[in-house]
């Protein structure tokens, strides 16, 4: 039974999320690479990479989530409790990659500070308050 309603999710994506999720992840790539390759001396390139990163990345979370509420949360009851499952599994999956890379690009700044200030670091990054750059 479980195979059977895998293989329905997989029959009812949403080609249009996939599309715009694809046009935004080519247009955050552009913008990206104006920013890093960029020696940020022309205003107008600054802009388009610094407004293109910031609207594209916003996009792309909607559309995620729209995609995510189509395709795991709406679903009759008697699925759910496999559907939830999975999406407690890949939302686990998702944090534990998100603080193992957080905590190793912090390592420097952490190993430098001791007692209360280690802890309020730490906890910043637990909450999201000091996301580091591109994770």
């Amino acid at each position: 039974m479980k195979k059977n309603i895998l293989s329905q999710t997989k029959n009812k994506r949403e080609p249009a999320f996939d599309f715009l999720r694809g046009t935004v992840v080519f247009l955050m790539i552009l913008a990206h690479t104006i920013f890093f390759f960029h020696d940020d001396t022309n205003i107008i390139l600054r802009t388009i990479a610094r407004t293109g990163n910031v609207i594209c990345f916003t996009i792309f979370l909607f559309i995620s989530g729209s995609g995510l509420s189509y395709g795991y949360l709406n679903r009759d009851s008697k699925k759910n409790r496999i559907y939830n499952k999975r999406f407690l599994k890949r939302i686990l999956y998702i944090l534990l990659g998100y603080y193992s890379i957080a905590f190793i690009s912090k390592a420097d700044t952490l190993t430098n500070s001791n007692g209360l200030e280690l802890f309020r670091k730490t906890i910043e990054i637990i909450i999201l308050k000091d996301v580091p750059n591109f994770t």
